[in-house]
C-alpha cells in the first residue's frame, strides 16, 4: 500500500517527443539484432552441406533409405534454413534501411555516436515536444514556474531553482520505492564530525536555552548522521545499483542512471514501469543538480558507509581529475535534498487530507523568505555556497552555528521543536511512532 501511494506522490508526465521514443526502440533493436549475421552464417553453411550431401548420397548409402524420402526432407531443411537465414540477414540490415533522424543535440542527450548504425543526423530541428503537466503538479507550481512548450525545457523542482537537464553542457555533463529503512544499531565505526569554526558563544547560547549539554549534542550529532546514512543514502545507493543493473538486462546499457539526463530516465520511467517500477520513485532525489555524473558518484561515496565519514559541509569529491567548483552541488546540498525526498515519500498525510509534501511546508530555500514559510516550524536555507541553515519557529528565526555541522545541528533543532511543541507530529503524521522513526536522533536523554 505505501509503495502504491508512494508511486502515486511521485507520478510523472509521459514523454511526448516522438523521435526521441524512436530512437531508444531503434537502439534497443540494433542491439538485438547484432547476432543476426551470425545466424545467417550459419544458416547458409548448413544449407551448403545439405546440398552438398544430396549429390553424394551419404545417408541413402548408409541407411539403405528410400532416396526419395530422403530428398524429400533435405529439401524441407534447405527451405527452412534459407528462409531462416534470409530473415536474419532482413533483420540485421533493417536498421540500415530504415535510419532514424536525429539533429546533433539529441544525438549527445541520447549517448548516440555519430555514424552510429541505424541513425543519421538530420540538419532541421524537429517540432518541439509537448509537455503537459499532471494535475498533481501544476496545483504545486505557481505561475511563475510554469515554462512555456515552446522553450522545450522540463520543468525541475528544486527548491525555487530550475534547471535544463541536458548532457553535454560541460565535463561534468557528459553522463547526467518506497526505500526500506535499515534498522539503527547504536554501535558503528564512526568518523568523527568535524567542529564548527562559528562564534561558540553562539553555539553555547542557542543549546544552553534547551538545557542540552555538549556530549548530549555530540551524540545527538553522531545519531543524525547514522540515521541519514542508513535510512536514506544507503538504500538509495543500492536501489540506484539495481536500476542501473535492470537497465543493463534490457539492452539500456547506455542509458543508466548518471549516464544520461533527467527526461530521458523519466521517459524510461514511463515507458518501463512494469519493468523497472522503483525508477520514478528515485528520481526526485536526482533532480538536485543537472550534472548527473557527478551527482550519482557523489551519492555513491556518502552512502558507501553508515556515517557519512565522507561528508564535505561546503564542498564535494575531486571526479576525473578535476577538483569540485561551484557549479557542482555541495555535499549538504545533497544530503538536505535526499532527506526532503525520503521525508515527502514516507510521510504520507491521510486519506483525503489536503496537506502538502514535507518539502513544500517544512523547508524553505533561498530566495524565498523566511515570511514564506507555510508550517510552524520549518528548515530555511539561507544560503547556497556556502550553505547554510536555519531553523523558523513560529515568527522566530533560529540562526544555527555554521560550520560543518550545521545541517545535522538544524535538522536536531528542528526535530527537538516538533517533539517539544507539536508532540512528535507533523500534519496528520506521529513522526515518532510511523516508520520513518526520525526521531530517534534525539532519543537520548539529556
Amino acid at each position: 500500500l505505501k509503495m502504491e501511494v508512494a508511486k502515486r506522490r511521485f507520478r510523472f508526465v509521459p514523454f511526448q517527443d516522438k523521435s526521441v521514443k524512436g530512437a531508444l526502440e531503434q537502439q534497443r533493436r540494433v542491439t538485438d539484432t547484432e547476432n543476426n549475421i551470425w545466424k545467417a552464417v550459419v544458416c547458409l553453411i548448413m544449407t551448403v552441406a545439405i546440398g552438398v550431401e544430396m549429390q553424394i548420397g551419404l545417408v541413402v548409402a548408409s541407411f539403405n533409405c528410400e532416396p526419395f524420402y530422403v530428398w524429400l526432407f533435405e529439401m524441407c531443411l534447405v527451405v527452412s534454413l534459407l528462409m531462416a537465414g534470409g530473415w536474419s540477414m532482413y533483420q540485421y540490415v533493417k536498421p540500415q534501411l530504415n535510419k532514424v533522424q536525429l539533429t546533433e543535440k539529441q544525438q549527445q542527450l541520447l549517448g548516440v555516436q555519430k555514424e552510429a548504425a541505424g541513425f543519421a543526423t538530420s540538419r532541421v530541428p524537429p517540432a518541439p515536444p509537448s509537455w503537459e503537466a499532471s494535475p498533481m503538479l501544476q496545483s504545486s507550481l505557481s505561475p511563475q514556474q510554469v515554462i512555456a512548450p515552446e522553450s522545450r525545457r522540463l520543468i525541475h523542482q528544486s527548491g525555487g531553482q530550475y534547471c535544463t537537464p541536458t548532457h553535454l553542457s560541460s565535463d561534468w555533463d557528459y553522463m547526467h520505492d518506497d526505500l526500506p529503512i535499515s534498522d539503527l544499531p547504536y554501535t558503528t565505526t564512526y568518523h568523527s564530525a568535524t567542529r564548527s569554526p562559528s562564534s561558540p558563544e553562539q553555539q553555547v547560547n542557542i543549546w544552553a536555552e534547551l538545557n542540552i549539554r555538549k556530549d548530549v549534542l555530540e551524540v545527538w550529532t553522531e545519531n543524525c548522521r547514522k540515521w541519514i546514512g542508513q535510512s536514506v543514502l544507503q538504500p538509495l545507493t543500492k536501489e540506484i545499483d539495481h536500476i542501473n543493473a535492470k537497465l543493463i538486462s534490457m539492452g539500456y546499457e547506455q542509458y543508466r542512471i548518471g549516464q544520461v539526463g533527467l527526461n530521458t530516465l523519466q521517459h524510461i520511467a514511463t515507458s518501463e514501469a512494469a519493468t523497472v517500477p522503483t525508477l520514478g520513485l528515485v528520481l526526485p532525489y536526482l533532480e538536485v543538480s543537472s550534472k548527473q555524473d557527478y551527482l550519482c558518484q557523489r551519492i555513491k561515496e556518502l552512502g558507501g558507509d553508515s556515517c557519512l565519514s565522507k561528508f564535505k559541509w561546503n564542498g564535494g569529491a575531486v571526479m576525473h581529475g578535476r577538483s569540485w567548483n561551484i557549479d557542482l552541488p555541495t555535499d549538504s546540498q545533497i544530503v538536505m535534498h535526499a532527506l526532503s525526498c525520503y521525508l515527502d515519500a514516507n510521510l504520507v498525510p491521510l486519506p483525503l487530507s489536503s496537506e502538502k509534501k514535507f518539502s513544500q511546508v517544512h523547508f524553505l530555500k533561498t530566495p524565498a523568505r523566511p515570511s514564506d514559510k507555510r508550517g510552524d516550524i520549518c528548515i530555511y536555507q539561507s544560503s547556497v555556497n556556502p550553505p547554510h541553515f536555519k531553523v523558523l519557529v513560529d515568527k522566530e528565526v533560529t540562526n544555527i552555528p555554521k560550520g560543518h555541522n550545521n545541517l545535522f545541528h538544524a535538522v536536531i533543532y528542528f526535530l527537538y521543536q516538533v517533539q517539544q511543541k507539536n508532540s512528535g507530529m507533523l500534519g496528520s503524521v506521529n513522526i515518532n511512532l510511523s516508520s520513518v522513526n526520525i526521531l530517534w536522533i534525539i532519543s537520548d536523554s539529556k
